[in-house]
């Protein structure tokens, strides 16, 4: 099985969760919801591994979608999905066997959501602090 995260940077915060697979085949955010300090990349290491470590599959399928984000909202201390998900810059994770690969994002809105930026994607070992300055420089490719 191949797992899967998410990363957001949100007001010079770091926040990340899991995704695990229904069992109808779609991804969607589960837990552990985290924060991690930007400025300990060991630190942030851990925490991108313990949100890979959460991914699942054969989760129930959701039958109330609002209610997903809730947790990540919640860590995030946000007033609404649209005060986070409007500004927040965004990394997929995925880990393959000895390789992580962050994907940017570029925001598209808080209604379209996020759309990969294939071409800016990075890879690490999962070594704690290469893991956090990897993520800290796709950071920087998001749009």
């Amino acid at each position: 099985m191949h797992q899967h995260a998410n990363a957001y940077e949100w007001r010079g915060r770091i926040f990340l969760h899991a995704y695990s697979k229904t069992t109808q085949g779609l991804s969607v955010l589960s837990q552990p919801v985290l924060e991690a300090n930007p400025r300990n990349l060991p630190e942030l290491g851990r925490a991108i591994l313990s949100a890979l470590a959460g991914s699942k599959e054969g989760v129930a399928h959701p039958s109330i979608w609002d209610d997903i984000p809730a947790p990540l909202i919640k860590v995030a201390g946000a007033k609404s999905r649209s005060a986070f998900y409007g500004s927040a810059r965004s990394v997929d994770i995925k880990r393959q066997s000895d390789r992580v690969i962050f994907t940017p994002d570029r925001n598209l809105g808080t209604r379209k959501g996020y759309a990969p930026l294939k071409e800016k994607v990075r890879t690490s070992l999962p070594d704690a602090a290469d893991l956090g300055a990897t993520l800290l420089s796709a950071f920087q490719d998001t749009e």
